[in-house]
């Protein structure tokens, strides 16, 4: 997750420029998506913090998984609910279309 937010990396989160990560919050915790700059597939990682207080020194990633069923390029937005990564299509006022609906925690 080092080089998920350099200013020269391609390619980007989504399907508009300068986005690099995403945060997401579940009742399983943190979630950060972001695009591997070594493979160009989309990642999703969980992380932890070792107190209850949070530092940003303090996070750690718990856990990272590959989501190659999703070119994260595509995508309108993501967001994870219940361990559930959901990819957006695209989104308007009336409609939303989904791109893929991945399990990530068992």
């Amino acid at each position: 997750m080092q080089k998920c937010n350099e200013s020269s990396r391609d390619p980007w989160l989504y399907n508009r420029a300068h986005n690099y990560v995403d945060y997401a919050v579940d009742e399983n915790g943190l979630w950060v998506i972001y695009m591997n700059g070594e493979t160009g597939g989309l990642r999703v990682s969980k992380i932890e913090t070792v107190s209850i207080y949070i530092d940003m020194r303090d996070l750690f990633v718990v856990q990272s998984w590959e989501i190659n069923e999703i070119n994260g390029t595509e995508l309108a937005d993501a967001f994870i609910m219940c361990g559930v990564l959901y990819g957006l299509e695209r989104m308007n006022q009336y409609r939303v279309k989904f791109l893929g609906i991945i399990p990530i925690e068992d």
